[in-house]
């Protein structure tokens, strides 16, 4: 009896300390804005499945994909407004959709999206934040298959510095979530011919369309502009390849 009561305040526990991280997860979680929203409903190119959301190109089959992970407990669907952007100049665009939308449950979730696109020939993987953590794993991991990295306000956790894949690091001076120091000291961990890009007067939440995130310091320019820049370096990546 004794020992029943036990696994019985046990169980007990475990599920307030479950109820507690799912309330949390949900009541924390930054979901993508009406606007962005009403712009994939408005897109006939735009594809939404339980694995992802796929943008693809207009009047071209793509030989180039992207795939983007969001950030920690960010909307999947708020990187839409880049992936379409980036999808209008030629290039098969994918946002990753993860479990609690936390990228660290699912580090390998472009394995799916990578098997299922046999037409793609080059496969670049993007991360914003968190997701640019394990967009930097899974490029350690399979360096073979992928053809570059690009981090959005993050940096790795791991040593690519001899991958041999080709990186590129945006980032913006006014980012008030990113730890600065780890940015700085994380630097060794990449290709020595990383391109770094820094936009001047970005914040951290302008990565996304998903409103303004707890701890960020106010953006210098508009979510548009900065957005805009964004885009702009990516295509430019991806056409170097």
């Amino acid at each position: 009896m004794k020992k029943f009561k036990i696994l019985k305040l046990t169980a007990g526990v475990i599920f307030l300390v479950l109820a507690g991280a799912l309330s949390f997860l949900y009541f924390t979680h930054y979901r993508a804005t009406t606007e962005v929203l009403a712009l994939i409903d408005a897109h006939y190119l735009a594809e939404e499945t339980d694995k992802a959301l796929e943008f693809w190109p207009p009047h071209q089959e793509s030989e180039i994909g992207l795939i983007i992970y969001p950030g920690g407990n960010v909307d999947f669907r708020a990187y839409s407004r880049l992936a379409l952007e980036i999808s209008k100049h030629g290039y098969y665009t994918v946002i990753a959709r993860m479990p609690l939308s936390l990228a660290v449950l699912d580090q390998r979730h472009a394995d799916g999206i990578i098997d299922s696109n046999s037409h793609i020939q080059k496969w670049v993987i993007a991360g914003h934040s968190l997701g640019g953590a394990m967009a930097a794993r899974y490029a350690r991991e399979n360096n073979t298959l992928l053809d570059g990295l690009i981090l959005w306000a993050s940096y790795p956790d791991v040593d690519l510095s001899a991958s041999g894949i080709k990186v590129m690091s945006i980032y913006a001076t006014n980012d008030g979530i990113i730890n600065q120091r780890r940015f700085e000291n994380t630097k060794p961990y990449l290709p020595k011919d990383t391109s770094f890009v820094s936009i001047t007067g970005g914040n951290h939440s302008y990565f996304g369309d998903y409103g303004f995130q707890r701890g960020d310091r106010e953006a210098d320019i508009t979510r548009e502009e900065q957005q805009q820049k964004i885009v702009e370096n990516v295509v430019l990546f991806l056409e170097a390849l």
